[in-house]
């Protein structure tokens, strides 16, 4: 497994999505010659899927992606200020 810890002074969320677009993009690009992969989501025998890296990607609310909860109810926390 791998993981990555990237920091920015100054930066916010958007301005770490870019890097992190572009990183991965770019590093897609140079390994493969396309932005374009074929992934074997259920192993190397069945079907391919294709993922597309090309920029700009789509970006979605996680919130609002996740499906709902049993209950259908997402209980977020109660935040306050000092």
């Amino acid at each position: 497994m791998a993981t990555s810890l990237l920091l920015q002074a100054y930066a916010d969320y958007n301005d770490l999505m870019d890097l992190t677009e572009d990183m991965v993009s770019s590093m897609v690009k140079k390994i493969k010659g396309s932005y374009k992969i074929q992934y074997h989501a259920d192993g190397p025998d069945k079907p391919t899927v294709e993922i597309d890296f090309t920029p700009p990607w789509r970006r979605i609310s996680m919130v609002r992606s996740a499906p709902p909860p049993p209950g259908g109810v997402i209980h977020l926390p109660c935040v306050t200020t000092g």
